[in-house]
Order: C-alpha cells, then structure tokens, then sequence
C-alpha cells in the first residue's frame, strides 16, 4: 500500500513538471470505465510517445502502452516500464492481440493505448489491432488525440464500441484523425 501511495505522489508532480517543461496544454477528462482502450494519434514521432506519457502522469494513472520489444534496452527499457510499456513483438500480430486479450479477461482493470497507425511511417492501411483487440474484450474504445498545432493532448469524451464491420470502423477511426495536426505532417495518411 505505502508503494503505491509514493508512486502516486510522484506521478502527478512528474505529469506536472513534464506539462511545464513542454509548454503543452493537457485535457483533465479520463475515462471512468475499469477497462477501456484508449486510440493515440496522429502518431508521427518519437516525442508523441513522451507526451502521451505526461498526459498519463498528469491524472496520476499508468494505462498499458503498447512498445516495440527493440526499445526495452538499458536505460529506455527501465523507463518505459515505469510508465507502463508492454514489450510487443510486431512480427507476431495474432499472438500478441491474443495475448493482450487474455489480459483483458484475467485483469479487473485495464486500460490500453495504442497507436491505430502501428508505426510513425506514412502507412495507407491502419492496422486492425485494436478492433479486435476492443472486439474480443468487449470494452469501449476512447480517441486519445496529440495536437502538435494546439500544442494539445486530450481524450475525446464518447467512446464507442466497435461494430461488426472492421473495415468500416478503421474507416471512421482514420477519418476522425484528420482534423488534428500531427508533429510530422508528410508522415501522416488519414485517408482521402
């Protein structure tokens, strides 16, 4: 209990310190729901990763946050834990949805934070992980947003859950991404 009390407390003034030194501006909504999947984008660089994670320290809360294994080397790998980064291995997609899954089944809270995107190249096609992610679980899915023109990082306040049309919900994800200003414009497709 004492270690989760002092985890506390160092995560908010952390948030605090890391929303002052970016000048960034962070939205005080988060979801109330115990599991939950949260949408990050537009995701184009390196540094929207330590954003999120002052957004996440700033309401005092550690959501899981899906890394590339090839990140987890010393000193990265002891950071990215603290802040709740789960290790993936991209090159096995089936077994990791199925994995997180079962994380969602055998845990009575957890929230998820993906980047739809799967990457911070210009990709035509987002993946579907987190469709089927939110499908199997049966848990709503959030649009967390970076902002990079806003200087702004928020969640949009009406979830939704996914529909029986993958494709038509990817559609929708990308779709609503467009308004919103990536770090690096020329790597960022929403669709036409």
């Amino acid at each position: 209990m004492k270690k989760i009390f002092i985890q506390m407390n160092i995560r908010k003034p952390l948030g605090k310190f890391f929303k002052w030194i970016s000048g960034w501006d962070y939205d005080p909504f988060w979801p109330e729901e115990k599991k939950c999947v949260i949408l990050l984008a537009p995701h184009t660089s390196m540094w929207d990763f330590f954003h999120g994670s002052g957004f996440n320290l700033w309401h005092g809360k550690k959501p899981s946050i899906m890394v590339k294994k090839e990140l987890f080397f010393f000193p990265l790998g002891q950071i990215l834990k603290i802040v709740g980064g789960l290790p993936i291995d991209r090159r096995n997609a089936s077994q990791l949805v199925e994995s997180v899954i079962s994380q969602f089944n055998n845990n009575k809270e957890l929230t998820l934070v993906i980047a739809p995107e799967g990457t911070r190249q210009k990709v035509k096609v987002w993946k579907k992980g987190f469709y089927r992610i939110a499908k199997a679980a049966n848990v709503p899915v959030y649009y967390g947003i970076l902002d990079y023109k806003q200087k702004r990082v928020s969640i949009h306040p009406e979830s939704f859950f996914v529909s029986d049309d993958a494709e038509s919900d990817v559609k929708k994800v990308m779709s609503f991404y467009k308004q919103f200003h990536p770090k690096h414009p020329e790597k960022f497709y929403a669709g036409e």
